[in-house]
């Protein structure tokens, strides 16, 4: 639950009392133009930014959310649009960046190797996990970026802004069966897309933003592309 957040750049109202409740098992589309504070309220979701008001609640319970090793350790995580990579680390590095699996103090790369097999076999890679990141294609790293997000063990709300942005429709249909398995564990999944078609495609329920404020919470199956425009743009 997300109680009246605010949060001010200077005088920049980027969200405005924002309030929602998001239930497990669901898959929430936010849209919104740019903006309109989207990227910003994931951001507090994963302690990226501090908000200046409000409460975030987990299961009835206030929390603070001050970095993204607190969202991990509630289990949030999130594929980020500007993509997090670290371009001189490998595939690998990237994937466990703050999450490493150690055993008696040393990282344990092996483990490792064997917990992302599935995404191997999942998205069909063909690159090589201790390739450097700056030596991939677009959307090979975007395809990177989701997987290092997915790869939280005790993963409980999946935050996905723009991840289709560089995909080609083949890989779009993967990561939309890789949501749709994700909601079948009853997790918590919201998808940030300019693609009003991958938005009605994927989505259960459709929040919009704009101007910093929540203007409507729709179910997908309720609304066609021009209520959404019309809520987006007024």
């Amino acid at each position: 639950d997300v109680k009246n957040v605010s949060k001010h750049f200077g005088n920049v109202k980027a969200l405005q009392n924002i309030s929602l409740s998001l239930e497990n098992g669901k898959i929430y589309g936010l849209v919104g133009l740019n903006g309109a504070g989207k990227s910003t309220f994931l951001k507090v979701l994963t302690g990226m930014v501090y908000p200046d008001s409000g409460d975030i609640l987990i299961n009835n319970k206030k929390v603070r959310i001050e970095s993204p090793k607190k969202a991990f350790k509630y289990g949030i995580s999130m594929a980020y649009q500007e993509l997090s990579l670290i371009s001189e680390l490998s595939v690998l590095d990237n994937i466990y960046l703050g999450k490493e699996i150690t055993k008696a103090g040393f990282i344990d790369v092996k483990k490792m190797e064997e917990m992302i097999k599935w995404a191997i076999d999942f998205f069909d890679l063909t690159f090589d996990l201790n390739e450097k990141v700056k030596n991939l294609g677009l959307q090979e790293r975007q395809i990177v970026e989701i997987i290092k997000s997915y790869s939280l063990p005790n993963l409980q709300a999946w935050l996905l802004d723009e991840p289709t942005a560089y995909l080609t429709e083949d890989y779009v249909k993967k990561l939309f069966n890789l949501i749709r398995q994700t909601k079948s564990q009853n997790k918590i999944i919201i998808f940030v897309s300019h693609r009003m078609d991958e938005i009605l495609q994927i989505s259960d329920t459709i929040i919009i933003f704009r101007d910093g404020k929540v203007i409507d919470v729709v179910e997908s199956s309720n609304t066609n592309v021009n209520q959404i425009v019309k809520g987006m743009t007024g």
